[in-house]
């Protein structure tokens, strides 16, 4: 499927499930060329469309090869989408309702942090995992009122298709900040989930007066965690529940940070736990490997590569029977890419992507911590952090920085954030400020494209 959230959308996965027929959900923000190398493949039986990407449809139809393209009408009235609706109707339902298990539910992309990406195969069991996952660490109940503003071909999705279950209305939007927060008055929505920059958005709304969120009870957020300065304007916005969730597209569950983590933090008891990700979710465990794949005791404090097993990890790569051998090993782990550490409480910290490390002068220097210590200056809002080439030191930290609108900072305050927090060599050689970091469709950071810039600016 290729569209925007639409009720039509719900529709087709819900039914798809019963069938047993899995969805491949196509991130439209993708070019004609990167969604045909995604259907090429496994290329699918039937792709449905919205009317408004009938420019990109027009390209793939010359690429790919479909047997049926189906369109949905823009205003919901009659068409293709209805016909076949409505041509189903005296179909044999003997198989109906029979799928479950291992039969494929969903396919869903990674965001292409990487500049790859892949399908993440999730079966019925695996969807199933990841909502009782998540319907103990949300506390879902069936008096629940669930808004869906994050797009449909990433993992809300299942969040949405687990309120169902439940009994529970799901609200549909696309997102524009105004737009939810009138929903979520109108709709008295209970719960929702989304990433940190779409909250910045809605705060900046209300903080100009604007609709109650008085009905809110529960909000889910992932993608990274948020600066004590943030976590308390959101509470005192939003009066609600707080909980982080850290997960992949390919295990939707690893860890939760829940809402009395975040209450502890901001009233000064253990504000450190807002730069980790929680503790493991109900049905999840997690390790951490060292560079010869032995687990690391976590009473050691030492960083290895996090990795994952619960019932919710995917089965595999669309069509990449090599890139799932990379990713997943033993009996059912799945390596995250992510490096993080352990405290004494059980807590994770992610401190970078095994990828990213930065060595300079023989020391491993972690991304992710020196992001935290650059945003924890009080006039940053973002920050990114990437490794350039250093004729002395091997490798130099560049950083990233967006600042907070009305406020200024210039390098030398940046890299003394981060010498108050880290080790001096931890700091950043190089501090160039954006008027926005650029992100994936997944609303993660596009570390590729910011190391091409720094590369670019200083390539050594």
């Amino acid at each position: 499927m290729l569209a925007r959230n639409r009720i039509e959308y719900l529709e087709t996965y819900l039914a798809c499930a019963l069938r047993g027929a899995a969805v491949q959900a196509l991130n439209w923000r993708l070019s004609p060329q990167e969604l045909a190398t995604i259907l090429n493949a496994s290329p699918p039986r039937a792709i449905l469309v919205d009317p408004e990407f009938a420019g990109e449809v027009q390209a793939l139809q010359r690429d790919v090869a479909c047997e049926h393209w189906v369109a949905w009408d823009a205003e919901g009235g009659p068409s293709p989408f209805e016909d076949l609706v409505a041509a189903g109707a005296g179909a044999d339902e003997s198989r109906l309702g029979r799928a479950g298990g291992t039969d494929p539910f969903i396919v869903v992309y990674t965001g292409g942090s990487t500049g790859v990406s892949k399908g993440a195969v999730h079966t019925h069991a695996t969807a199933l995992g990841a909502m009782a996952n998540n319907t103990v660490g949300e506390g879902v109940t069936p008096d629940d009122r669930f808004l869906l503003m994050g797009q449909m071909f990433h993992s809300p999705v299942v969040l949405a298709i687990n309120y169902l279950t439940h009994g529970c209305p799901v609200v549909m939007a696309n997102f524009e900040a105004g737009l939810v927060l009138r929903a979520i008055e109108d709709e008295a929505v209970t719960a929702t989930m989304g990433i940190p920059t779409m909250f910045q958005n809605m705060l900046a709304v209300l903080a100009g007066g604007g609709p109650s969120m008085a009905s809110l009870r529960h909000v889910q957020y992932g993608g990274s965690p948020t600066a004590e300065s943030v976590t308390r304007e959101l509470l005192e916005a939003l009066g609600c529940d707080l909980l982080q969730c850290y997960g992949r597209t390919e295990e939707l569950a690893i860890t939760f940070l829940s809402p009395q983590d975040h209450v502890d933090a901001v009233n000064g008891r253990n504000a450190h736990r807002l730069q980790s990700c929680g503790r493991e979710a109900w049905l999840t465990r997690v390790e951490l490997l060292d560079a010869d794949d032995r687990v690391i005791p976590r009473s050691s404090d030492e960083p290895g590569e996090v990795i994952a097993k619960s019932p919710a990890t995917m089965v595999g790569y669309l069509g990449r029977p090599d890139l799932t051998a990379e990713a997943t090993f033993g009996d059912g782990w799945l390596r995250t890419g992510d490096v993080g550490r352990f405290d004494a409480d059980g807590y994770l910290y992610i401190v970078g992507r095994a990828k990213d490390m930065i060595i300079s002068g023989g020391e491993n220097i972690y991304p992710a911590q020196v992001e935290l210590a650059i945003q924890r200056h009080a006039a940053v809002l973002e920050a990114a952090v990437v490794g350039v080439p250093d004729p002395l030191w091997g490798e130099s930290v560049m950083a990233y920085v967006v600042l907070k609108p009305g406020v200024e900072a210039v390098a030398a305050d940046i890299a003394a954030a981060v010498a108050t927090h880290l080790g001096s060599y931890q700091k950043p050689k190089y501090v160039e400020f954006l008027a926005e970091l650029p992100k994936t469709s997944a609303g993660k950071i596009a570390k590729p494209v910011l190391k091409q810039m720094a590369l670019d600016a200083h390539p050594g």
